[in-house]
């Protein structure tokens, strides 16, 4: 899948809730524009918001 980097935003600005919930420390760019997030990886993975959230382990609902 091709996703124009300039789609993304700095991983500075992803809310440190991402980082802390689900572990992602690998995360380079993301988009969340479209109702959506999106996370390019360090090794160049494209992920959606539903490969990021890992429900079986949540104990609460997760809301995006």
């Amino acid at each position: 899948m091709f996703v124009p980097k300039d789609a993304f935003k700095p991983a500075e600005e992803l809310s440190t809730d991402l980082w802390a919930n689900y572990g992602i420390p690998e995360v380079l760019l993301v988009d969340n524009s479209g109702g959506l997030i999106r996370a390019m990886f360090a090794n160049g993975d494209v992920r959606l918001e539903t490969d990021l959230c890992r429900r079986e382990e949540a104990e609460e609902d997760v809301s995006w």
